[in-house]
């Protein structure tokens, strides 16, 4: 744990680190000299992680010495994230057909680490289009499930934990991965990080582990590891009774109203909250039909909220 907590620290050799994860279908393996860095991202992807399974579909290499790291990609597999990342550099083609790329990323703990968990998750999102992708927090109770689509600041993260530490199953605070041919969502129980002003009003962590302080793009945050028991039903999908967005206004009283389909739309599309839009080669209107099956199929509603006892009463209200 002290190599989480220290910002800048040069990675320490340590030759043979390797972990192994699969997210639905989608393997990958990552390699480094540093034990410290493996462990870390083990933590963030822990209900992911899974045994070596032949080739991966990325594979990863970071190291201490260099300034960047390797990905490279299995042939037949979607590659955009990294040909439209400013960062990456597309090198040479193996001879097993496999595309490498230099992702730049800095000599430190914190720098490799934040870049080794973008390559990892945007490629992941970019090979799982069958899935209709918002960007939102999830919770399940029973096989109903809420989703909370919102950005930076609308308080997702923190309405989804507090729903879990009250007895709501965790699906996840950042990526819903939505089955639009029967309205489920499945989880992806990536482990969060929260601000240093949110993290007291977590202080039993009854949700999960605190695993330390951590920089995610300059921010000091706190790493919680999401505990097991805590995901829905070993990640079976849950039925879509609503979507709420969330709206932190700390001066406004909490209040549930509903929306109407064509605002819930517009909404999603003009927020980005739905990924699948941003992928290369992706067919938008497929993706839009989609969402207006979704919108006409369930109840719509903003919740206004500067108090987390407020906004669980709300929801438990709507849930009975």
């Amino acid at each position: 744990m002290g190599a989480i907590q220290q910002r800048g620290e040069i990675l320490r050799r340590e030759p043979g680190a390797s972990t192994n994860y699969n997210f639905y279908g989608i393997s990958v393996e990552v390699i480094a000299e540093s034990k410290d860095l493996i462990h870390a991202l083990n933590h963030i992807f822990a209900h992911f992680m899974c045994g070596k399974e032949g080739k991966a579909d990325l594979a990863v290499e970071l190291s201490g010495k260099k300034r960047y790291l390797t990905a490279s990609v299995r042939s037949g597999l979607k590659s955009f994230s990294f040909d439209t990342w400013p960062i990456a550099l597309l090198t040479p083609s193996s001879s097993d057909g496999m595309r490498s790329y230099k992702v730049k990323s800095g000599l430190g703990f914190y720098e490799l680490l934040r870049t080794a968990y973008f390559t990892v998750f945007s490629f992941v999102l970019a090979n799982l289009g069958d899935f209709l992708q918002f960007h939102a927090g999830a919770v399940a109770k029973g096989e109903a499930g809420i989703i909370f689509p919102g950005g930076s600041g609308s308080g997702k993260t923190t309405l989804v934990l507090a729903l879990t530490r009250a007895g709501y199953s965790f699906l996840s605070d950042e990526v819903c991965l939505i089955d639009p041919s029967n309205l489920t969502v499945s989880s992806f129980p990536r482990s969060v990080f929260l601000g240093k002003d949110v993290i007291d009003k977590f202080s039993d962590l009854k949700v999960g582990r605190n695993r330390g302080d951590i920089f995610i793009t300059r921010e000091k945050k706190c790493l919680i590891e999401i505990d097991k028991n805590s995901v829905y039903q070993e990640r079976l999908p849950a039925n879509i009774r609503y979507i709420v967005f969330p709206n932190y206004q700390p001066t406004e009283k909490t209040d549930l109203k509903e929306i109407t389909e064509n605002e819930t739309i517009a909404r999603l599309i003009a927020a980005g909250s739905v990924l699948n839009m941003t992928h290369l080669g992706a067919d938008q209107g497929a993706v839009l039909d989609s969402i207006v099956e979704i919108v006409t199929s369930v109840p719509c509603f903003e919740l206004v909220t500067s108090n987390l006892d407020g906004a669980l009463t709300v929801i438990n209200n709507l849930m009975i």
